[in-house]
């Protein structure tokens, strides 16, 4: 199962974080796994390439059992482009959890 973390102060994402592999299919075949990768790839890229931000954090590691852990923190404070992806970006990743429940779980945490 692929857990998904969306940590938020306030109503502003600071990091999102996945591990694990979906189970849908196998390693290459797997339609949640690259639906999600797809996502947060897409967050990286419209935060630092079209909006411009340089001081995106990243961690990737391969955890037990050679699962992918990746977190990703969001520079703050946000702007309205900025607001505009990561909303979308998190809609879309509670969407595929809403479309497949028994592959990914989605938890969030507020501090």
């Amino acid at each position: 199962m692929v857990t998904i973390q969306i940590e938020s102060k306030g109503n502003q994402v600071f990091a999102i974080s996945f591990s694990g592999h979906s189970g849908w299919d196998e390693n290459g075949k797997d339609i949640v796994c690259a639906a999600i990768s797809a996502l947060l790839q897409a967050l990286i890229i419209g935060l630092e390439e079209v909006l411009g931000y340089s001081d995106i954090r990243q961690e990737m590691d391969l955890k037990q059992d050679n699962m992918p852990y990746i977190k990703i923190w969001i520079p703050s404070p946000y702007g309205d482009k900025q607001e505009v992806l990561v909303n979308t970006i998190t809609r879309s990743l509670k969407e595929i959890a809403k479309s497949y429940p028994d592959y990914v779980e989605i938890s969030e945490v507020r501090i």
